[in-house]
């Protein structure tokens, strides 16, 4: 890695954004060094207002001016970098402003001592402070970890598997990323599932990460599908609330992989109206087996009117979930109780 005193990651990948960041940490102090020149900060909570914020903010700003007693260097990490703003943030009061002038002062002229390392979820530039972002990239290292919604990180996933010690092929992978999503975080979680299930392992199998996979999000999907199939609105609703006690952020990602079970099982039924047998489509799913078995069953319980009239109800409350985040839950069971209904 490049000895770049100032430093910024940024992107929807949290895991690698977050690995980035602790390589540059490790980088400018070594395993020695860390717990006595390293501290840590959010941006988020220094652009409040009020006494005990501003007192944090102090300790901050006097750590970007002064070298420590114990230290030759000093790492300071600010997470939430996409606070940090000329107007002061999200808050918009006196905290944010010193925050922005300090923090841009210091990486055009970072003191010897200093090394700043700044992260944010932040998936558009858009969403930084353009002259932060413009001075990280003239002054230091500006590095950006974006996922898209068709990416597919089977290479990433058997290289990690293989840092936990185990071995994954190339069609197990995918189907790996076919349950999870493409999320490194995600996939990382039940890498190491799968590593602490099976240690001696020769090679993860189908099997293995069909059994390991059962709580994830993805298959909670599946089990509201089912219970909406089968007009149990109380246990959908049960099955939705908590995903989102878990995820609260995370509900129109959620109601993505609604929509995308129930395009997927309108596909279904056209193809079985059609008379094609099951295999065929199931090739067509490009499924593994078991899965691509059980949306069968669930698209079976369904009339190709019905799904057709869920589909365009859910296309029709996308807009309304994405603009009022805050009625996420709200929304969402008048969603499932507008199935139930339209399926009697």
């Amino acid at each position: 890695m490049p000895d770049q005193k100032i430093q910024l990651f940024y992107g929807n990948r949290g895991l690698l954004v977050n690995e980035a960041a602790e390589a540059a940490v490790q980088h400018a102090l070594g395993e020695t060094e860390r717990s006595l020149g390293y501290e840590r900060f959010s941006a988020a909570e220094l652009v409040r207002d009020g006494e005990e914020v501003s007192l944090r903010l102090e300790a901050l700003l006097n750590t970007l001016e002064s070298p420590s007693m114990f230290s030759t260097r000093v790492v300071v990490r600010i997470d939430q970098a996409e606070q940090v703003k000329k107007g002061g943030g999200r808050g918009g009061g006196p905290n944010g402003a010193v925050l922005f002038e300090a923090i841009l002062r210091r990486i055009a002229a970072p003191p010897e001592h200093l090394w700043l390392v700044l992260t944010s979820a932040a998936g558009r530039d858009s969403e930084l402070s353009q002259p932060l972002l413009k001075a990280a990239r003239r002054f230091g290292n500006v590095q950006r970890f974006i996922a898209y919604d068709n990416d597919n990180p089977s290479d990433w996933v058997r290289h990690r598997a293989g840092g936990k010690g185990i071995r994954i092929s190339p069609q197990v992978a995918g189907m790996l990323i076919r349950v999870v999503g493409n999320d490194v975080g995600d996939l990382d979680q039940e890498l190491e599932k799968l590593s602490l299930l099976h240690p001696d392992a020769s090679e993860l199998t189908e099997a293995m990460v069909a059994e390991a996979v059962q709580g994830h999000r993805h298959f909670s999907v599946f089990a509201m599908v089912d219970a909406l199939a089968q007009q149990d609105l109380r246990k959908a609703l049960d099955v939705l609330h908590q995903q989102l006690e878990q995820a609260p952020r995370e509900h129109v990602r959620l109601y993505m992989l609604v929509v995308q079970q129930f395009r997927r099982l309108l596909l279904i039924s056209s193809m079985l109206e059609s008379g094609k047998p099951q295999s065929d489509i199931l090739k067509k799913l490009g499924l593994p087996g078991f899965i691509g078995k059980q949306a069968i069953t669930q698209a079976r319980q369904f009339k190709y009117a019905e799904l057709t009239q869920v589909y365009a109800l859910l296309e029709a409350m996308e807009l309304r979930l994405k603009f009022k985040a805050e009625l996420a839950e709200v929304l969402l069971r008048e969603i499932f109780g507008s199935i139930c209904r339209k399926t009697r």
